[in-house]
């Protein structure tokens, strides 16, 4: 249950900081500047992050009622019904951070195998706002927000990369429809995620396991990924159409994707 809206972020989603019944935490909620397919894309997102076996932040559906309204800075607020919230982690000495952009920063990664699952994440899902290079205007995008790095849990001077903010996964920031499953989209051949930084992480033997796991994904593993909150407004052929969407691409990078990074990468 949501107590308190703290403050509004300035993200594309309006993410406010609340005090729930179980803590601080972070929500996107109905209403919010992107519409309510980006709650889609997130719930989906992190829910294929784990099934790659990523780690993500702790996370919930909560109800936001009409009387904890977000006030966003467009002018508009967020709506009565469901949100997604997921847990602050900040309450540690040291505070959970965005990427600062080195190779040092990476270097003191607990799990650095994940940063070959983000990028086989991130273009299984075409999430375009990690890391793409060709975004808005053609300028690549270089979103280091949203690589999260914790020290919770860890040893001493480490850190542990989180698998967040997947608003932007499969469209862009667009209307899912049933149009997702068509063959522009499973057979994009863009590469997604994949930081210049990342690439000594990004091995042959990084990648197969995330991608192997991709192509486990059966279609009943599908329809439980993409079941959402009916007030987010996926309908059921859009909901059809983008689990078909996750198993067709699953096979098609297993066919390509290895052969995209070796020649990116220079794989011998």
């Amino acid at each position: 249950m949501v107590d308190q809206v703290i403050r509004v972020l300035e993200t594309s989603t309006g993410t406010a900081v609340v005090e729930t019944d179980a803590g601080t935490g972070y929500l996107k909620a109905l209403g919010n500047p992107e519409g309510p397919h980006a709650l889609v894309c997130e719930l989906i997102g992190t829910r294929l992050a784990a099934f790659l076996g990523l780690q993500t932040l702790d996370w919930a559906l909560v109800n936001l009622p009409q009387g904890k309204a977000i006030n966003y800075s467009n002018g508009t607020h967020s709506k009565a019904g469901t949100a997604f919230v997921t847990r602050d982690e900040s309450a540690s000495e040291e505070s959970s951070r965005p990427w600062d952009g080195t190779e040092a920063d990476l270097e003191c990664l607990e799990n650095p195998s994940d940063l070959a699952g983000l990028v086989v994440l991130d273009t299984w899902t075409r999430n375009c706002d990690r890391f793409s290079e060709s975004g808005f205007a053609g300028e690549a995008r270089r979103n280091l927000r949203n690589v999260l790095l914790s020290p919770v849990g860890t040893a001493p001077g480490m850190l542990r990369l989180l698998a967040i903010d997947h608003t932007h996964c499969f469209t862009c920031g667009r209307e899912i429809t049933p149009r997702i499953a068509n063959l522009a989209s499973v057979r994009d051949s863009k590469l997604y995620g994949l930081f210049p930084e990342f690439s000594r992480y990004v091995s042959r033997e990084a990648v197969k396991r995330p991608l192997e796991r991709a192509q486990t994904l059966s279609r009943e593993a599908a329809s439980r990924i993409t079941a959402v909150p009916a007030d987010w407004g996926l309908g059921a052929e859009a909901r059809e159409a983008l689990g078909t969407f996750l198993l067709d691409r699953a096979i098609y990078l297993g066919e390509n994707l290895v052969g995209s990074l070796a020649a990116r990468l220079d794989w011998r």
